[in-house]
C-alpha cells in the first residue's frame, strides 16, 4: 500500500485512541492524561488504561471510558504489564484501537506490540532521564528505564516531549531520530485561566504558595530555609505567610524545619484553585528533574507572580521575563529574590501581568489541541 493510499484510509475511518498510564501515585503525568483525554474527546474515540484510584475517579467524573488495572510495584509490575498487553490485544481484535499513546517507563514495551498489530504507536516523555542526588534504587530504575527506551523507542511512530528541555535530553540519551520527536508543551485548561487580574493585597501578610510533592528534590527545604533567613535576619520589611499544598515522604522533615515559621501545611487538596486565588506569590523551587510543571502553568494562569528556580524548563516557561528566577538549590539566591518580590507590590503586579500574557501566548488548550491533532494524525 502506498503512503498516499494509507493516509486516505486513515482519514476514512474513525480514530480509536488508547492511552496507557500505569503509575501508582497521582502526579503530573496523571493530570496530563486527564486533561489530554478531555482535550481530544471530540477528535477521537478515547479509552484510558490506568492503575491509579484518584485518576479513575476523575476520569469517571469526566465521562471518559477506562480500563482499571490493579496498582503494582516491584515484581508484581510484570503481571500488571501482562494485563496491559492483554487489554491492548483485545482492543485491537475488537477494532477499538488504531492509535496508541503510552506514558511512563514500563509502558514503553507496548509500543512494538501495537506496531506488530499494525497500529500507530506514540509515547509521551514527561521527564528527563537524569536525576541528581538520588538514592541507589531510584538510580537503578532510571538506568533500566533509559535502557528500555533505547531499545524500544526507535520503533515508535513518534515521541512527544512536553518541553524543549525534555526533547534535548531524549535526543542525547536515547537512539530516537530527531525527525520522530515532537515538542508539545503542556497547557492550562480554559477554566483555570483568570478572566481579570487579581487586586493587589493591601492588608495582612503577603501570601506565599508552594504546590507540589513533599520530597527533597522539589526544593521545599530550600524555600523554608530562605524564608527563615529573610524573617530572622531582617531581609524583608513585610510580613509573610507560606501555604504548602501537597504530600510526600518528607512531610515530617519539612514540618520540623518550619516549626517556628509562619507556614501552614494543608496536605493534598482538591480545591487548589482556591489557594491560587488567595495567594500573592507562587514559588517553584525545584532542583529538578522537571518536564513541564503544570502547577507553575496553573499559577501563571491564575495571575500570580512567580519565583522559579533556574532549571532549563523554567526558563522555557518564563520566556525571558514572565517570572523571577533564582539559582536552583541556593538559599541565598532564593532569599534575595523572595525579599525583593515580597517588598515590591509593583514588581508583583508587573510579573502577574506578564505571566498571564505568557500563558495566552504559549500554553492554551487551542494551541495544544491543534498540535496533538497533527502529531497523532487525528485531523480529518
Amino acid at each position: 500500500m502506498t503512503e498516499i493510499s494509507a493516509k486516505k484510509l486513515q482519514k476514512s475511518r474513525p480514530v480509536h485512541l488508547m492511552i496507557f498510564t500505569l503509575a501508582t501515585e497521582y502526579g503530573g503525568t496523571e493530570t496530563y492524561v486527564l486533561s489530554l483525554a478531555k482535550l481530544l474527546r471530540e477528535s477521537a474515540t478515547i479509552k484510558v488504561v490506568i492503575a491509579n484510584d484518584i485518576l479513575e475517579g476523575k476520569l469517571r467524573d469526566a465521562g471518559v471510558p477506562l480500563i482499571k488495572l490493579p496498582p503494582a510495584d516491584g515484581l508484581r509490575k510484570l503481571k500488571q504489564l501482562y494485563r496491559a498487553v492483554r487489554a491492548l490485544v483485545a482492543a485491537s481484535r475488537k477494532g477499538e484501537l488504531n492509535t496508541l499513546l503510552v506514558n511512563g517507563y514500563s509502558e514503553i514495551i507496548l509500543i512494538p506490540i501495537a506496531r506488530a498489530l499494525g497500529h500507530r504507536a506514540f509515547a509521551t516523555r514527561h521527564l528527563s532521564f537524569r536525576i541528581e542526588a538520588a538514592k541507589w534504587p531510584v538510580m537503578l530504575r532510571r538506568h533500566l528505564a533509559l535502557l528500555l527506551y533505547q531499545i524500544v523507542a526507535p520503533s515508535a511512530s513518534g515521541i512527544i516531549a512536553v518541553s524543549e528541555a525534555v526533547a534535548s535530553d531524549l535526543l542525547e540519551q536515547s537512539y530516537v531520530p530527531l525527525k520522530d520527536v515532537t515538542v508539545i508543551a503542556n497547557w492550562v485548561d480554559a477554566d483555570c485561566i483568570r478572566k481579570q487580574m487579581p487586586r493587589a493585597n493591601d492588608s495582612g501578610p503577603v501570601r506565599l504558595l508552594y504546590v507540589g510533592r513533599l520530597v527533597q528534590f522539589k526544593g521545599l527545604g530550600t524555600l523554608i530555609t530562605a524564608l527563615q533567613m529573610i524573617l530572622k535576619k531582617g531581609r524583608s520589611k513585610t510580613a509573610v505567610h507560606l501555604d504548602v499544598i501537597g504530600a510526600g515522604p518528607d512531610d515530617a522533615l519539612f514540618k520540623t524545619m518550619a516549626a517556628d515559621l509562619p507556614v501552614t501545611f494543608h496536605g493534598l487538596r482538591k480545591d487548589v484553585g482556591f489557594f491560587y486565588r488567595q495567594a500573592d506569590v507562587f514559588i517553584n523551587p525545584s532542583m529538578g528533574p522537571e518536564g513541564m510543571p503544570l502547577v507553575t502553568l496553573e499559577a501563571m494562569a491564575s495571575g500570580l507572580p512567580c519565583l522559579l528556580s533556574d532549571l532549563p524548563v523554567h526558563s522555557e516557561v518564563a520566556g525571558g521575563g514572565a517570572a523571577l528566577m533564582f539559582i536552583h538549590g541556593s538559599v541565598e539566591s532564593l532569599a534575595t529574590q523572595l525579599a525583593a518580590l515580597v517588598d515590591s507590590a509593583s514588581l508583583r503586579q508587573d510579573l502577574a501581568e506578564r505571566s498571564m500574557e505568557r500563558i495566552m501566548e504559549r500554553f492554551t488548550e487551542d494551541r495544544a489541541r491543534s498540535a496533538y491533532r497533527k502529531a497523532l494524525a487525528l485531523e480529518a
